[in-house]
């Protein structure tokens, strides 16, 4: 079922159902940065208390996110060079 009518369904039991929001975790290990979208690409730097000055490309994003990984996820940044 759609979530737009399981929404509308349960909202007569609770009007704030629809209002929820689960932030996705994201696995450094893994994951295609290229994929992802400039807003996760700055909420991974807001997360890790960084902002990117002067960012205007996808790619300058996804460049400092890159830098920044061995400080913020050194596991899942040695992960990724193993497979390298």
């Amino acid at each position: 079922m759609p979530a737009e009518k399981v929404c509308e369904k349960l909202k007569a039991k609770d009007s704030q159902i629809c209002d929820l929001k689960y932030e996705k975790s994201v696995d450094f290990s893994t994951v295609k940065f290229d994929k992802l979208k400039v807003k996760e690409l700055k909420k991974i730097l807001e997360n890790w208390g960084e902002v990117c000055r002067g960012c205007t490309e996808k790619s300058e994003f996804i460049r400092l996110v890159k830098e920044l990984l061995p400080k913020y996820e050194p596991e899942a940044a040695k992960k990724r060079k193993d497979e390298l």
